[in-house]
């Protein structure tokens, strides 16, 4: 497999003490739109390839920071090297599947599925029976969410990152040529929205990718699977 290349050029971020600091950033850097994004809560937005982040930890113990910097990492990263955009279910599904880390002895491990925030929610949404249709999840549009509210969009981040975790994971990768295919054609410039819809570039028969996905998703949120 061809390895993603590096970025040309360091990646700026910021990282700030508060809140207050990150909006008078965003303020800066976005003008009146920077308000759309004030009501997002989670630390993190990448305006133009560099990362503004404020400080989330004293918050609680899920140590917040860490997430959402390298969930704003892939972006930066993909703004950095992809000749063309990947679409945007992909592009805020893969930073979810960045999120996910572990501390052992003071080292941070990044593991995607340890993210207990993507879990915890994911599974509420599963428990409920609010899993959204796959084709519904894909055309969705993330700020238009968030002025549906947060929790909204925190079901929405959630389902993305279990979707990214099937592509990748479903019968020890069956998928994953077909993701790393995709990411080098946006490397490239050479990526196109199939004719039939993002999931045919998965699969010849997506009626069936949707079943194995309904039925995956269930064991991979349940507490006794086996990625837990």
């Amino acid at each position: 497999d061809r390895e993603l290349p590096y970025p040309s050029n360091v990646m700026d971020v910021y990282l700030f003490a508060t809140e207050e600091q990150w909006q008078d950033q965003l303020e800066r850097m976005l003008g009146r739109e920077a308000k759309h994004w004030f009501q997002l809560k989670s630390g993190g937005v990448t305006v133009d390839g560099t990362a503004v982040l404020y400080h989330l930890d004293s918050r609680g113990r899920s140590r917040v920071t860490l997430r959402i910097a390298a969930h704003e990492g892939w972006h930066q990263y993909a703004e950095a090297t992809f000749l063309k955009c990947i679409p945007t279910w992909l592009d805020e599904g893969i930073g979810t599947w960045m999120e996910g880390f572990r501390i052992r002895r003071g080292e941070v491990q990044f593991i995607p599925t340890t993210n207990w925030d993507r879990l915890t929610t994911l599974r509420a949404i599963i428990q409920a029976d609010r899993l959204t249709p796959l084709d519904e999840l894909i055309a969705s549009d993330p700020s238009s969410l968030l002025s549906d509210g947060r929790t909204t969009l925190l079901g929405y981040y959630a389902q993305l990152w279990g979707l990214v975790s099937f592509i990748v994971e479903y019968k020890d990768g069956t998928y994953l040529p077909a993701l790393k295919q995709l990411l080098q054609e946006a490397v490239a410039g050479t990526i196109r929205t199939p004719s039939g819809g993002w999931l045919t570039y998965f699969s010849s028969k997506p009626m069936a990718f949707k079943q194995e996905y309904n039925e995956w998703i269930v064991q991979f949120t349940r507490p006794s699977s086996q990625w837990r």
